[in-house]
C-alpha cells in the first residue's frame, strides 16, 4: 500500500529487501519478498490455490507458493499478477 503525505502519493517500501511501490492495490510479501498486481493474486500465492487446475488445496502454515504455479506472470513492472483476457471483437 502506498502513503499519502501531504496529499502526496509516496513510494512503500519493504524495510527487508528494499523493494519499493505505489499504488493503493499492490501487495508486497515480507515473507517471499515478490510484489504483486493486488490482494487476490497476494492472497492466491499465500493460499497455494491452483485455480487452473479446479481443485483447490492450501499449503499448511500460510507458505509462499510459487505464483508462476498459479498461473500468474511478471509484469513489465516487476509485479505478479494473472494476466488479462483479451476479448475477441
Amino acid at each position: 500500500m502506498s502513503y499519502r503525505h501531504n496529499g502526496e502519493l509516496i513510494d512503500a517500501k519493504c524495510p527487508d529487501c528494499g523493494a519499493t511501490w505505489t499504488g493503493h492495490n499492490v501487495s508486497h510479501c515480507r515473507n517471499c519478498h515478490r510484489t504483486f498486481t493486488g490482494v487476490a493474486s497476494f492472497d492466491d500465492h499465500r493460499a497455494g490455490k491452483k485455480p487452473h487446475k479446479g481443485k483447490g488445496f492450501y499449503r499448511p502454515g500460510g507458505e509462499c507458493y510459487d505464483p508462476a504455479m498459479t498461473g500468474q506472470q511478471l509484469n513489465d513492472k516487476g509485479r505478479w499478477g494473472f494476466p488479462t483476457k483479451e476479448k475477441d471483437e
